[in-house]
């Protein structure tokens, strides 16, 4: 079970890691549009989701770490504790969001701010954020936790 939780969080890891290194050594900072509906553009966000407190302040970027690190640390915490009880999809959805939580955390601290790079829309109609790979797969775990809750709230 340790070996597959291993691998379930090392996956959105090292996709998110080579993807913002491939953005990073690729691209300059000139968007590139990909399809009708994807655009490719490098920010990096020293802030927190929807780019909140995108601050130059390097302190900005050392409390949101600290604040990171301490939500990885209760999540695991959590997950050793509960391991028992989770059914796959919950087992899946935990690690896939310590394993991206972990990979937008190195790229904090490694280079002060995350990468973001993709941009969805439709015409002019656009997603209200840039995210990354990691950020995608923090938001399928959470939707496939709260697609469990609804379907197990009754057990």
């Amino acid at each position: 079970m340790r070996l597959l939780a291993t691998f379930f969080v090392l996956v959105p890891l090292l996709i998110d890691y080579f993807s913002k290194k491939y953005i990073e050594n690729n691209f300059d900072t000139h968007a590139i549009i990909l399809n009708d509906f994807i655009i490719i553009d490098k920010t990096y966000n020293k802030g927190i989701a929807f780019s909140l407190f995108n601050f130059d302040s390097p302190l900005t970027n050392i409390f949101f770490s600290i604040i990171v690190i301490f939500i990885i640390v209760i999540i695991i915490n959590f997950v050793l504790k509960n391991l028992s009880t989770f059914n796959k999809s919950e087992f899946f959805a935990w690690n896939i969001v310590i394993g991206a939580a972990i990979a937008n955390l190195i790229d904090r601290i490694t280079n002060g701010s995350v990468l973001d790079f993709i941009i969805i829309h439709y015409e002019n109609i656009y997603f209200p954020a840039i995210f990354n790979f990691a950020d995608a797969f923090i938001s399928l775990g959470v939707f496939l936790l709260i697609i469990n809750y609804f379907i197990y709230k009754n057990d």
